[in-house]
């Protein structure tokens, strides 16, 4: 069954930073809140940044690994900018990392999500994404895109720590904030100094000086925060509500996955035994964790070929005959996915509610 959505208020031109001022894109939008208290909280930020450009791709071809798109129905001013010269839609945070990502809004590759690496406003103007999308040339050419900003953790949590989390300089008695890089998790924290030019975000075990504030916190990824402080926060997001399918790439190692849509889902829900390896050896299969109680539980979808009945979800330790497919995931939820076998695999979700008027 799916959730009806009813009276979200649509953005209005004005309230858009748009590349083309007489362009109004008009998603519906939300506002997400979630209480931070004591312990560990999963944080999953469904709210997206707006919309800053839309187009048609015609063409693609590839140069030098990375995939060129030839687009159409573009703002008038569309702009030249690559990583010599970043601005407008291509801009790079602290790691040459994109902070704008294209998203495949018609077709069979509805949600595709790709960095946006460079701009041209030649003729015919392009967009190149970064890597090789050759294999998708006949399932994204004729169809449409949409670019926005990433979230990032200055954006989500405030430049200057507006949420509140506790800062200081002993990361050991401080907050944290945990972001999978590179298949494994990092540690984010406010710096408090006596001179206010050292305040910011920081990476634990990183420079004192870099501020990390642009870490992007990309629309497939959700993130941990272990809180130390003694009283709660509340963290409010507001932004655009994700339309359409939604499509991740689930990496060989950890990912720290947001379901992407302000509704509940189930482990059964979620379509993940799908794509997941599943079997009788919980320590050779694909694993998801779930935060409960304060600690991260296991699960993996269990294959029994002997006699289908007792197939489904079950908890690492646990029952091999007690179904755990009805386990609540609360919207605003993460979860993190293991992926054992080497090669990444596909999930999609596809829209679960309906707009009303």
């Amino acid at each position: 069954m799916k959730t009806t959505i009813c009276a979200i208020t649509l953005l209005a031109a004005a309230a858009l930073p748009m590349l083309q001022a007489e362009t109004a894109y008009t998603d519906p939008v939300m506002a997400q809140s979630k209480s931070l208290g004591p312990g560990y909280s999963v944080v999953s930020i469904n709210a997206l940044n707006p919309i800053e450009a839309t187009g048609l791709i015609d063409a693609l071809s590839i140069d030098s690994g990375d995939t060129v798109l030839e687009v159409s129905n573009i703002p008038e001013n569309w702009s030249t900018n690559n990583f010599a010269n970043p601005g407008g839609l291509a801009q790079f945070n602290f790691r040459n990392v994109p902070l704008y990502y294209v998203e495949i809004t018609s077709g069979d590759k509805t949600g595709q999500i790709l960095d946006v690496i460079a701009t041209s406003d030649s003729d015919p103007a392009t967009l190149t994404v970064g890597g090789d999308f050759s294999s998708l040339q006949p399932d994204l050419v004729g169809e449409t895109f949409a670019i926005r900003k990433k979230r990032t953790i200055a954006d989500v949590f405030g430049a200057d720590n507006e949420v509140g989390l506790k800062g200081g300089l002993d990361t050991n008695t401080l907050d944290i904030i945990y972001n999978v890089f590179n298949s494994e998790f990092e540690r984010i924290y406010y710096q408090e100094h006596a001179n206010s030019l050292y305040n910011g975000w920081r990476i634990v075990g990183g420079s004192l000086t870099l501020d990390v504030g642009d870490l992007c916190i990309d629309p497939d990824f959700g993130l941990i925060l272990f809180r130390r402080g003694t009283n709660d926060v509340e963290l409010v997001t507001v932004g655009d509500v994700k339309l359409n399918t939604a499509r991740t790439t689930i990496q060989p190692g950890y990912n720290a996955l947001t379901l992407k849509f302000p509704v509940g889902y189930t482990l059964d829900s979620t379509g993940l035994s799908d794509v997941l390896d599943g079997g009788l050896n919980s320590n050779q299969l694909d694993q998801v964790y779930i935060l409960s109680d304060g600690d991260f539980k296991r699960y993996y979808y269990q294959v029994y070929p002997a006699d289908p009945i007792y197939e489904g979800w079950r908890q690492v330790g646990g029952s091999l005959t007690e179904d755990q497919g009805n386990i609540a995931l609360e919207a605003g939820c993460m979860i993190i996915v293991f992926r054992r076998d080497a090669t990444a695999v596909e999930w999609s979700l596809p829209q679960p509610f309906t707009l009303s008027n």
